[in-house]
């Protein structure tokens, strides 16, 4: 197969850049969205399993007129139990190896260099220890900044908020091309996010605030639609446990379908943004 030609590495404006992104996404579309699947399916339908038998033990809970009943729900707590490993389970195989390898994807594919899915996971090696070690660390920065909005007058006030919605929208999301593509360590992954994030801090934002409508169309509003309609609907399928599983299990469906979509074209659009700063 031949090589892709390789593109002007240049400063892209906004509307250059999600052109870009969307192009590159929509070339690759399966191999993007199966990096993703191959670990995030599997896990969601554990969650779908786990958010099925909490919704259906939320109901018998309902019903509980003594504490000791609800202790004794052991479906309950084992449904909670099994949503809590299934989210630690999904920080370690999403957010760190798919995320890592769908990174690698995307600017191999931009830099000419047609990827497979199984070449993108074995081209990150271990970089996705640092990878979740940097994600780790943001968490921690994210908790020590929110101590510090809350408790520090004025100055915290102030500066708090902005500094968290910065670090989430912005430095969060770079750490995968700084880690993957640099084969930097966690600490300074995070620092060297800033540094290019702050750079061009403006566009940065911009880009971010298309990104996060473009979620919004993408994602949240066919699962808003489908809530409604299953707030009609939920009446005739019976009593309230078989409404509880059904709206549950059709929920994560939708979900899942959308986040595949659309979390490909995010990482690709902040992969471009790494090459663009």
């Amino acid at each position: 197969m031949e090589s892709q030609p390789l593109p002007v590495l240049r400063p892209l404006r906004l509307g250059e850049l999600l052109d870009q992104a969307i192009r590159l996404y929509r070339r690759n579309f399966l191999t993007f969205i199966g990096i993703i699947a191959l670990v995030y399916v599997p896990l969601m339908v554990l969650q779908t399993v786990s958010t099925t038998i909490l919704s259906s033990s939320l109901a018998d809970i309902a019903g509980s007129r003594t504490p000791q009943e609800i202790f004794s729900n052991y479906a309950y707590w084992g449904g909670m139990l099994t949503t809590i490993i299934v989210a630690f389970l999904q920080f370690i195989f999403v957010q760190g190896i798919a995320t890592g390898a769908l990174t690698r994807a995307v600017a191999d594919n931009y830099l000419g260099k047609p990827t497979s899915i199984l070449d993108a996971y074995r081209g990150i090696g271990k970089s996705w220890l640092s990878l979740v070690g940097a994600l780790l660390f943001v968490g921690i920065l994210v908790i020590g900044i929110s101590i510090w909005w809350i408790i520090i007058p004025c100055v915290g006030w102030f500066t708090g908020l902005g500094m968290l919605a910065f670090l989430g929208a912005a430095i969060s999301p770079m750490v995968a091309p700084v880690v993957v593509l640099e084969g930097q360590g966690a600490l300074m992954a995070v620092q060297r996010a800033w540094f290019l994030a702050r750079r061009r801090f403006w566009p940065v934002l911009g880009t971010i605030f298309v990104l996060y409508l473009f979620n919004l169309l993408i994602v949240n509003g066919p699962t808003t639609i489908v809530n409604i309609i299953l707030t009609t609907v939920a009446p005739s399928f019976g009593d309230t446990k078989a409404q509880l599983v059904v709206t549950a299990i059709i929920q994560s469906l939708v979900s899942i379908v959308f986040i595949l979509i659309y979390y490909p074209l995010q990482m690709t659009a902040f992969t471009l943004i790494y090459f663009d700063l």
